[in-house]
């Protein structure tokens, strides 16, 4: 599949289709981010961003802000993460890209995880399980990951019956996912 991307990549630059480009970018940066190649990842994000923006394609502007601000939350930069996030779900609402607004909350919802404020985290995560149940077909990666999210919360607030079941539903969904 990379190897794919990467042919795609080429074929689009030789025929200057910027869309096609964009495409492939977005496949390669995913994957790079996938297999924890954050550099990669990044400089890949930020040229789809760039390409994005040129080309006034603002869901998949959304999207590269998502996939940065994951990145940056990944590295333990939070307030960046946020900053990235609340743009990507910003842009992809005056969008009414409701996939690329789930990304970015789901994000949302891990960072406010991991700076401790946990209401937060539970809004936006139960936002996203509403949301992604009304727009997408279950079981879907975003319900999965909510619901171990949901699990994580419990955990943290010491609630080990709570973190179970949210767990096992979790596990659950990705199972059927696959």
């Amino acid at each position: 599949m990379h190897r794919c991307a990467e042919q795609s990549l080429e074929i689009f630059r030789e025929l200057g289709d910027r869309w096609g480009q964009l495409q492939a970018i977005e496949w390669l940066g995913a994957a790079a981010a996938a297999t924890r190649d954050r550099a990669r990842a990044d400089r890949l994000h930020r040229d789809g961003l760039r390409m994005a923006s040129d080309l006034g394609l603002w869901p998949q502007a959304a999207d590269a802000l998502s996939w940065l601000g994951r990145s940056a939350l990944q590295a333990g930069d939070l307030a960046r993460a946020r900053e990235l996030l609340e743009r990507a779900m910003r842009l992809a609402a005056e969008q009414g890209y409701q996939p690329g607004h789930v990304f970015a909350e789901l994000g949302l919802g891990q960072t406010a995880r991991q700076e401790g404020d946990l209401d937060v985290a539970e809004t936006h995560i139960r936002n996203v399980l509403r949301t992604s149940q009304r727009i997408g077909s279950e079981p879907d990666v975003a319900r999965t990951v909510s619901l171990s999210e949901l699990g994580f919360i419990a955990e943290q607030r010491g609630d080990p019956a709570g973190a179970r079941s949210w767990h096992s539903q979790g596990l659950t969904a990705a199972q059927e996912l696959g």
